[in-house]
């Protein structure tokens, strides 16, 4: 795997756009310089323009054409450029929609190998049409499905395909409307030489990162993830699956945070055997606690129905709507974890007998332990909130719920897959149970089809974190975390 650079020639690496130089040898220049510009703004097709200019620039003469070339120079950081890009181990490639006769000489000043550029034609030292052979985007391509590591530095929309395909992209000194193409946009070579040698962290679009000396890279799904992973010396991400599969495609990895509480999404030994480090940030607590009672609330008084009979104007009157009180229920907790002693805390509270099961925590003073199997037919309520591993996966499964107390109301804000779905299923179509409380779902976005008709579910998308003040908490977190390893 190699470290690959993609640079733009023409209006990036140097301030001529050959095409209106030649056209300044024939007076036209301003027809050329404005289907360049639109080109260069995706206003019209780097194809149409480059045709109806080549018309414009037919018959110039040989000589004329090299002696333009000779006085051509770089931009003001271009050296700079090429150095740090060289000492960090890119490999260079000028691409470029102008032309080899051009594009030739300037990376032969500047030591630069290789070089794809279109063709022009001449005939008797007459200029008589050009050849339109570079694509972008392809040459990107190519290499990003080779395997290599590349970013791409470019002016305008004609770069933008290759863009695509890159695992970073910088944009020089165009226009603000169209800086949403690229992951970077900087006013000119100096800042992207700089900018370059700083760290790439690869961050999740649900993360909000705080100040940090690094690039930010952003991805908003699988397909981004994959694409820029190998430049990510860092990796936030929320429930994102990392694997081992994509762990290999990171060869400059040394972190990954996950913004939450579990790390499940994570193959945390795999990543350990890399020497990658996998931190989470379980600060989420609070949030996840007041859902819980939320949800407890919701269900014993029955509100969804109450609330859906208001909004279609049906006041069935208070002697026919009675719910249950939580003072004096038995709630069972499973997991009394961080989050499962939270809501301990506030159950007794509220006057309620507080059960558990935990294998790995010892009975407390003001709680009772017992057996999962002995736990589920005596509690009111059961509320889930275990880590996903191999010993909690499907834990309450079809062997088990049947024991569950007749009405009682399950709640679940830990993992989907700690409930079998079929078991789940069974209980509510067979009434096994007053309400299922579900944050987290066997799949997301689940497809509960005819349950949904039962009155049995009580679902949220996934939200017992989704609070501004948790969402505070976890983003000051990873900035203590980035400190800690070495990332200020």
């Amino acid at each position: 795997m190699e470290k690959i650079c993609l640079l733009d020639l023409e209006g990036t690496l140097i301030d001529n756009e050959f095409f209106v130089e030649m056209a300044s040898l024939n007076g036209s220049k301003d027809e050329v310089q404005l289907l360049t510009e639109k080109a260069m703004s995706g206003a019209i097709s780097f194809d149409d323009a480059m045709q109806k200019r080549a018309e414009l620039v037919r018959g110039l003469d040989l000589k004329k054409v090299r002696e333009l070339i000779k006085n051509t120079r770089l931009k003001t950081g271009a050296d700079e450029l090429i150095s740090t890009l060289t000492a960090l181990g890119y490999k260079i490639n000028i691409v470029t929609g102008g032309f080899s006769l051009f594009a030739d000489e300037i990376a032969k000043k500047i030591g630069i190998e290789k070089v794809y550029a279109n063709n022009l034609v001449f005939n008797k030292n007459m200029l008589m049409s050009v050849t339109n052979t570079v694509k972008k985007n392809e040459i990107a391509k190519t290499f990003s499905d080779s395997g290599h590591t590349v970013i791409s530095i470019g002016d305008g929309a004609n770069d933008f395909g290759m863009f695509k395909y890159s695992s970073a992209s910088f944009l020089v000194g165009a226009r603000e409307d169209i800086a949403k193409n690229a992951d970077f946009h900087f006013n000119n070579l100096e800042e992207i030489a700089t900018a370059i040698k700083k760290p790439f962290f690869l961050v999740s679009n649900e993360v909000k990162m705080p100040e940090v000396e690094a690039n930010i890279l952003r991805f908003s799904n699988d397909e981004e993830l994959e694409a820029k992973i190998s430049l990510a010396s860092v990796l936030i991400v929320r429930s994102q699956n990392i694997g081992a599969k994509l762990i290999d495609k990171a060869p400059n990895l040394k972190l990954i945070i996950r913004q939450g509480i579990g790390i499940d999404n994570i193959d945390s030994l795999y990543a350990n055997e890399k020497s990658i480090a996998v931190v989470n940030t379980p600060l989420s607590a609070p949030s996840v606690t007041e859902l819980t009672l939320g949800f407890m609330i919701m269900a014993s008084r029955d509100l969804p129905a109450r609330t859906n009979e208001m909004n279609n104007n049906i006041w069935k009157g208070r002697e026919n709507v009675v719910g249950n009180e939580l003072f004096g229920k038995t709630l069972g907790i499973i997991g009394l974890g961080r989050i499962g002693t939270q809501v301990a805390r506030v159950a007794h509270a509220l006057g309620m007998k507080v059960i558990y099961y935990d294998p790995y925590v010892e009975e407390t003073m003001f709680e009772k332990k017992f057996f999962l199997a002995n736990l589920l037919p005596k509690a009111d309520l059961i509320s889930l909130h275990v880590p996903l591993n191999a010993e909690t996966h499907e834990m309450i499964n079809l062997d088990n719920i049947g024991l569950i107390k007749k009405d009682a109301i399950l709640i679940n804000t830990c993992r989907g897959s700690v409930i079998q779905f079929d078991a789940l299923k069974k209980a509510i179509e067979n009434n096994l149970i007053k309400y299922a409380c579900l944050d987290v779902h066997y799949q997301e976005p689940p497809e509960y089809g005819l349950l949904l008709k039962t009155g049995k579910l009580i679902l949220t998308p996934h939200i017992g974190g989704s609070t501004v003040e948790a969402r505070q908490r976890m983003e000051q977190r990873v900035g203590d975390i980035l400190l800690q390893n070495g990332f200020g």
